[in-house]
């Protein structure tokens, strides 16, 4: 070994310890003088993220989108289930939404958009665009942005519940973060100094409000259906009341679409079921279990067929 080569090799191993106090010590000052009063918030994850952090990828201008998974059924672009026909075939419907879209501890067959497709036949083919977690406006994003190329003939959004939940910043608010910001703060953004270096991606935290203001929710509604019809797809909204299980009540939705939009009330489907028989058909207050979805389903596609909003000559 070379004197200058053991040279460097004993400076490096005299850095490396020295590095190593100067980080520790600057990480002790940023938590006790800095971060204490910077409490800025990166872009959400689902509630399930912790549970299942192989679920989902980082998006910036989504948050967050699913992750191929055999296991789940996702399939690569992101989509839960079979791959759409290529070439278009079918009468289409593209169903978009959260988790009761997507079939949140339900398997892909059991799902709201493949028992759609089952009830009303063979000759209608059911994308499932439901993410885990999604807001009004991640769904007209993504719309907007991807899926509006797989030409839907009509479009069904499921969306209100996720967007009245209180979080810490609005969605709007959220910053679009590059996916290199989201892999360093899902790998070091437990220390200070990562989240001080990440800092021009976040934003203060405003406690108390909703992932979406009512007015937004609204204003987006519209902007979704727009984008619908530039596409060439007619578009439904789905309403689904929610049931309290600490209160053993049933509430409507917060969030409705405005006047105007057509809107299929899910909770119809119900009428003349005694509350125990409707409570049997939530696995929690708002997630339905295989038997709920198999009678949502069959309502919405009579709901569909009475209003002519299918075509099933194709």
């Amino acid at each position: 070994m070379t004197g200058r080569l053991q040279k460097w090799i004993t400076r490096l191993a005299l850095a490396v310890p020295l590095l190593a106090l100067i980080l520790f010590t600057a990480e002790i000052g940023a938590r006790t003088f800095i971060c204490p009063r910077h409490q800025a918030e990166f872009s959400p994850f689902p509630l399930d993220h912790r549970n299942n952090p192989e679920l989902y990828a980082p998006d910036p201008d989504l948050f967050w989108t699913m992750r191929p998974n055999q296991s789940e059924g996702i399939n690569r672009f992101g989509l839960r289930g079979e791959l759409p026909d290529e070439p278009k075939q079918r009468f289409r419907i593209l169903c978009l939404g959260g988790s009761i879209t997507y079939g949140f501890h339900l398997t892909t067959e059991q799902a709201l958009p493949a028992r759609l497709g089952a009830a009303l036949g063979p000759g209608v083919e059911t994308i499932n665009a439901g993410v885990n977690g999604y807001t009004i406006v991640q769904g007209e994003r993504w719309f907007a942005r991807d899926l509006a190329t797989l030409r839907p003939d009509l479009l069904i959004a499921d969306f209100g519940y996720n967007d009245a939940m209180q979080g810490t910043v609005p969605d709007l608010a959220q910053p679009r973060a590059p996916n290199v910001a989201w892999r360093f703060h899902r790998r070091w953004g437990r220390f200070c100094l990562a989240r001080l270096l990440i800092s021009p991606w976040t934003v203060e935290p405003q406690f108390g409000v909703t992932r979406v203001a009512p007015d937004d929710y609204r204003d987006t509604c519209r902007k979704l259906a727009q984008d619908a019809h530039d596409a060439g797809a007619r578009t439904v909204f789905l309403l689904l009341d929610e049931y309290n299980l600490a209160e053993d009540a049933f509430f409507s939705r917060r969030y409705k679409p405005p006047a105007g939009l057509p809107v299929v009330d899910l909770t119809r489907a119900f009428d003349g079921l005694e509350m125990t028989q409707v409570k049997s058909f939530y696995m929690d207050g708002m997630h339905m279990s295989a038997d709920g979805i198999e009678r949502i389903a069959a309502y919405l596609a009579d709901e569909l067929r009475r209003r002519k909003m299918v075509d099933l000559g194709r």
